[in-house]
């Protein structure tokens, strides 16, 4: 009888390659999470930045800042009355947006919706970003 040459790959090889596998996605997924939180963030902030621009021509035409509820649920009315319904702001996005007047300043605020391991992000009428808040 004719010994028939059959090529496959052992069980040992096949475990060798789950757990190399295993060892990579052990390593890429905490960098990929962390580049996501750091992306979310940086929008964020950049938000924050549009709001102290769009604050300085509100300034000019109405003589004071624009300011909203302590709520963190008012982002819509932010892109209503701050960016003429422009959707500046992300309202699906990962943060709530308000801005507290006080005085003859303002101070805008970054929520997260969610806890975890997004911070708390806020900028004021003189354009210092702060994080945390």
């Amino acid at each position: 009888m004719k010994k028939q040459n059959i090529k496959a790959f052992t069980l040992i090889e096949l475990l060798i390659v789950v757990a190399i596998l295993g060892v990579i996605s052990a390593i890429a997924v905490p960098v990929y999470n962390d580049y996501i939180k750091t992306a979310k963030q940086e929008a964020a902030k950049n938000s924050l930045r549009s709001i102290a621009l769009a604050q300085v021509e509100y300034r000019s035409e109405n003589n004071t800042y624009y300011g909203t509820s302590s709520s963190a649920r008012v982002t819509p009315s932010i892109n209503r009355d701050l960016f003429s319904n422009n959707k500046t702001l992300d309202e699906s996005g990962d943060y709530y947006y308000w801005i507290n007047r006080s005085g003859s300043g303002f101070t805008a605020y970054a929520q997260p919706k969610t806890t975890g391991s997004l911070i708390k992000l806020c900028i004021n009428q003189n354009n210092n970003l702060r994080d945390p808040c």
